[in-house]
């Protein structure tokens, strides 16, 4: 189900009174339509003549053609949902908890006296509301939203996991070509120092070559004077 609109996971609601077992309100869901409303209201009628719902507060029963039939006893009323049968339990009681809070605060005593569904219309905005909401499942039902998380974690988890395979191929390129340029650094160092003693030596010779030219004018100077003077 997980984040799946769920057209039908919510089919139908009833509030019926307890004491003469008569719907007060009703609601179907559009999406629900390929079940007769008439189908619903039989099961209901059913049920609150059965005696289970004085029996037990709170109680499940499947049926083959409209479902999953959850339903809960409150003082006067019976409050009855139906969903696919593969709906999840705790999620059909928290809802039926939330439809019961809100007919309770708003119509508890009205819908004491009045005709049967005559509070349908009254009780179809707040209905049609909970019902959409709880159509979606990642909305309401914590597990079904920490399915969804892990999922989400998983997907993340193997983008990082292909990002990092992607980050290690990049390293291995980066790798390579740091070592050719070390590689190209040791010959170019090889190289520079070569070239250093290639010029030290010749230096060297022109200074010797300056320095025999500077002690041979010195001669050629030196030796003429002396030879007039003696």
């Amino acid at each position: 189900m997980g984040r799946n609109s769920g057209e039908d996971h919510v089919r139908y609601v009833s509030i019926a009174r307890q004491l003469d077992l008569l719907p007060v309100a009703e609601y179907k869901i559009p999406n629900g339509g390929r079940i007769p409303t008439v189908m619903f209201e039989d099961r209901v009628d059913k049920i609150m003549r059965s005696g289970r719902v004085r029996e037990t507060s709170r109680l499940t029963v499947l049926d083959n053609e409209v479902g999953s039939i959850h339903f809960e006893s409150e003082g006067d009323y019976v409050f009855l949902v139906f969903t696919q049968n593969e709906y999840p339990q705790r999620a059909a009681f928290k809802l039926l908890g939330e439809i019961k809070k809100e007919y309770l605060s708003l119509y508890e005593e009205e819908g004491l006296t009045t005709q049967p569904l005559e509070l349908s219309e009254a009780c179809t905005p707040f209905m049609k509301q909970l019902c959409a909401e709880f159509n979606v499942l990642h909305n309401v039902d914590q597990l079904t939203e920490t399915k969804d998380l892990v999922e989400e974690v998983k997907e993340q988890m193997q983008d990082n996991l292909e990002a990092a395979v992607n980050r290690g191929e990049m390293l291995d390129d980066l790798l390579m070509q740091a070592e050719n340029l070390n590689t190209e650094a040791g010959a170019f160092r090889a190289t520079a120092s070569s070239a250093k003693t290639k010029f030290w030596k010749q230096n060297m010779r022109l200074l010797i070559i300056i320095a025999v030219l500077v002690i041979v004018l010195i001669l050629a100077i030196v030796i003429p004077l002396a030879v007039r003077n003696s």
